[in-house]
């Protein structure tokens, strides 16, 4: 199948393969076990194509399909994709550029709805002349997810590859 077709599989076939696997995903994060530690998950892999859209896509339609206010925002700086993945239009505000603002009070206007219920994302695009780990730097980042935390049931975050150090 085209990446395209599996990165939304669970939105456009809800009783097929893909989107079982991320039911029970969904389940098992929101079991006793991890339910305190599950309410903002962190999509990494150690390299390019890992398939880091299909899975925070997938689990982030999970959610939402069965009523949770979820949150999708893609971190990766290096190669953006959720903005293409959603059709979010390019006028809309962008993750890097208010990081690199450093504005709290315009973490409200990032989130962007989708066709799917209960499903806001929060697209991201490269800046020119702005390296990625400044936007990182600092506490800002943290106080962006606190806001998402409060504002959202679950938030599902897509990183870039390595973003755990790993080379």
């Amino acid at each position: 199948a085209m990446r395209q077709d599996i990165v939304m599989a669970n939105l456009t076939d809800k009783r097929g393969h893909v989107a079982e696997v991320f039911a029970g995903i969904r389940v098992l994060l929101n079991s006793r076990q991890y339910v305190d530690h599950s309410h903002s998950v962190l999509v990494v892999s150690s390299g390019p194509e890992d398939g880091k859209p299909i899975t925070a896509c997938n689990l982030a339609i999970a959610c939402a399909q069965r009523g949770m206010r979820t949150l999708l925002v893609d971190f990766d700086l290096r190669r953006p994709r959720i903005g293409r993945i959603f059709a979010i239009p390019d006028t809309s505000r962008r993750l890097a550029e208010i990081l690199h603002k450093r504005d709290p009070s315009l973490f409200a206007q990032l989130p962007q709805k989708t066709a799917c219920d209960n499903l806001h994302v929060i697209a991201s695009r490269t800046i020119k002349n702005v390296n990625p780990s400044d936007i990182f730097g600092g506490g800002f980042v943290a106080d962006f997810l606190a806001w998402a935390r409060a504002n959202y049931d679950g938030v599902i975050s897509l990183s870039a590859p390595n973003a755990m150090g790993e080379n």
